[in-house]
């Protein structure tokens, strides 16, 4: 990956994403909580899931630095979020839902990477 310059166009951009990206992440969990609920931070889950998706696909696309600022840094930086992801496992610790929080864990830590990977492969033709 190449470093993207944060100069003024690219602040500009990676804030505007950071905008979007954190609408789109309040959008998804509130229409998944809203139908099917919370007892399992799925809504979460899935953001990551395929922010890490799309973080890979952008990194294979690469189109220039500043949709590098705006998608990768912003949009996704905004859309992914690990103090959710920790607060989640936290709450599902102190109700005694261990085994959740385990598998909360394990399906995050490795399918964050392996879609990454995924959207990688996809974008690069590898």
């Amino acid at each position: 990956m190449t470093a993207v310059s944060l100069g003024p166009v690219s602040l500009l951009l990676a804030t505007l994403g950071t905008v979007l990206g954190a609408l789109l992440r309040f959008e998804i969990s509130r229409r998944l909580v809203a139908r099917i609920g919370d007892a399992f931070p799925w809504a979460t889950l899935l953001v990551n899931l395929s922010g890490g998706f799309f973080a890979g696909l952008l990194l294979a696309l690469a189109p220039g630095a500043g949709w590098m600022a705006f998608g990768l840094l912003g949009v996704l930086g905004g859309y992914t979020t690990v103090s959710s992801f920790s607060l989640e496992c936290l709450l599902l610790m102190q109700r005694g839902r261990r085994l959740a929080a385990i598998v909360y864990v394990a399906l995050s830590s490795l399918g964050v990477p392996l879609l990454a990977m995924l959207g990688w492969m996809l974008g690069s033709g590898a």
